[in-house]
């Protein structure tokens, strides 16, 4: 209700509101020699609940007699507009009928130039929510410091509220308008795209791009295909060159993301003054050349911008390169698409979910294919699993293997035993860690206790190496050391099965082949080996 009610005592003391427009609607005056330039589109509108009632003064429109004075901050206009303003030919401004404007005195030096306006029509009154048209032809700006932002003032004069006695209406309003450098060649011979590509990786917060900035303009004449990017420092006393880089902030398909840095403007000698002038959502980074620069044609610049907080929605987003101020041309602007995907190119190399910056293709997350084909080598970095499993060991296959050549395990790996005896009955466990190990010459090492039953007979399964450690054929293994109760050592056999052998089920097995004493508690396979033969 609070709210409500200030809002009516504001329009109650500002009741008159306007708008300063170009011919596409945008609130933008030129420098500019072009006549295309020169019309200003003026809206009044009464935003009261109550209508308002122009009333006339005497004699001509003038600085006493008029209903708005539209007031321009020193320096704004162009001496061109000003002659204008202050010859007989000032009522040729206006294109509306229904308005008349007053001639000017030439106005001191650095002084503001106000517009004097009358409604001449036969309503006086302005209705609540009514607004007035008002074209103006032949207003351009100053060049002085070249593209920059200023202040225009409508001041209302002789306007009271229908009905109403007393002091009239005359609480003014501004807007911004922005000073638009229109003078030279309309199309700038630069090329500006982006160097190395312009994917960037959905959701990712550490993404670079490197925009580069190229003169294409071959002439004959190297001195006219040079453009000049003008410094704070020039000699000349011309306004400096300027380049806003904006881009469009959020999580939208549409949107780049919500933060990015420009770390640095390559090129020697090229000095620039970078800092971020405005947040929002079009968030702008100035780069203001600090001293004169030429570039000739084919030569280029970067502009690197890194530390990129890309948004995670698939999409193109549009990075701007706004330019003010380059000598012999119009203001304008650069729009360079940028593609947001999961997948992002890199130089030559490609990411899928990451950046690709250790290898040609880098894939972060789960990868499934019906083919693979690896022609020279792979190396993989955590497991890989063929088939499904719950559990993945390091390699592990679920179904048929087959294998044309030799499988090298890791040298000087030791690896555990895969299982402990199949037959039901025969009570094997390991009393330690069994393991194998396949040195550098091929030989495999065995190590660890096994606990044997008394149950064990000649060809039952003892223990399963792990598949690295299978020979290709039978090794009996001589000397294995059995305890008994009372420690006392006694000899044996075990037999390793090959893969040559008809029953593939044994493969890779160790089968009790002979001990000659009764019952054995324990098997040692400590320095057990024999030479692989795979």
């Amino acid at each position: 209700m609070a709210t409500a009610q200030a809002l009516v005592n504001f329009r109650k003391s500002y009741p008159i509101d306007f708008s300063l427009l170009d011919q596409d609607q945008q609130a933008v005056m030129y420098i500019s020699e072009d006549k295309d330039d020169w019309e200003l589109h003026l809206t009044i509108a009464n935003t009261s609940s109550q209508p308002i009632t122009m009333i006339d003064g005497q004699g001509e429109t003038s600085a006493t007699n008029h209903h708005f004075a539209l007031r321009f901050r020193p320096g704004t206009l162009a001496k061109r507009a000003i002659d204008l303003l202050t010859s007989d030919q000032a009522k040729n401004i206006l294109k509306t009928t229904d308005w008349q404007i007053a001639k000017l005195l030439p106005p001191p030096p650095n002084a503001p130039v106000t517009l004097y306006l009358r409604y001449a029509g036969a309503n006086k009154v302005l209705k609540q929510n009514q607004s007035l048209s008002i074209s103006l032809s032949g207003i351009s700006a100053a060049p002085g410091s070249g593209s920059r932002g200023t202040q225009v003032e409508l001041i209302p004069h002789q306007l009271k509220f229908e009905g109403e006695s007393g002091a009239g209406i005359a609480n003014s309003r501004t807007q911004y308008l922005h000073v638009t450098n229109h003078s030279g060649r309309k199309n700038i011979p630069l090329h500006v795209g982006f160097v190395g590509g312009n994917h960037l990786l959905n959701g990712a917060t550490d993404q670079d791009l490197k925009l580069r900035v190229t003169n294409v303009f071959k002439s004959k004449d190297a001195k006219q295909s040079t453009i000049t990017f003008r410094g704070a420092n020039s000699a000349t006393h011309e306004p400096r060159t300027e380049l806003v880089l904006s881009y469009d902030k959020g999580n939208e398909d549409w949107e780049l993301g919500t933060d990015l840095k420009v770390t640095a403007v390559s090129k020697k000698p090229l000095h620039v003054n970078v800092q971020e002038v405005s947040q929002g959502d079009r968030p702008e980074v100035l780069i203001a050349f600090e001293q004169d620069f030429q570039l000739n044609y084919g030569e280029s610049f970067d502009i690197e911008i890194s530390r990129i907080h890309v948004s995670s929605k698939t999409g193109q987003a549009n990075v701007y390169l706004h330019y003010n101020n380059i000598p012999g041309y119009w203001d304008g602007q650069f729009v360079c698409a940028v593609e947001k995907w999961p997948i992002v190119v890199q130089g030559d190399n490609v990411g899928i979910g990451t950046p690709a910056r250790k290898a040609k293709v880098q894939v972060a997350g789960e990868t499934k294919t019906t083919t693979l084909k690896v022609e020279e080598a792979a190396t993989f970095g955590e497991s890989v699993v063929i088939g499904d499993s719950p559990k993945p060991s390091k390699l592990e296959v679920i179904g048929d293997l087959r294998v044309t050549g030799r499988i090298t395990a890791g040298e000087g790996e030791w690896k555990d035993v895969t299982k402990f005896g199949t037959r039901e009955g025969a009570k094997v466990f390991p009393f330690t860690t069994v393991e194998s190990m396949r040195d550098e010459k091929g030989v495999v090492h065995l190590r660890g206790l096994l606990f044997v039953g008394e149950s064990i007979k000649k060809d039952d399964f003892i223990c399963l190496l792990d598949p690295a450690h299978q020979p290709k054929s039978d090794h009996n293994l001589n000397q294995v050391p059995g305890l008994t109760s009372s420690s006392d050592p006694v000899w044996g056999t075990l037999k390793v099965r090959g893969r040559t052998g008809n029953d593939v089920a044994q493969i890779g097995w160790i089968k009790w082949e002979h001990f000659e004493f009764p019952s054995v508690k324990m098997v040692s396979l400590d320095g057990v080996k024999f030479q692989s033969d795979i």
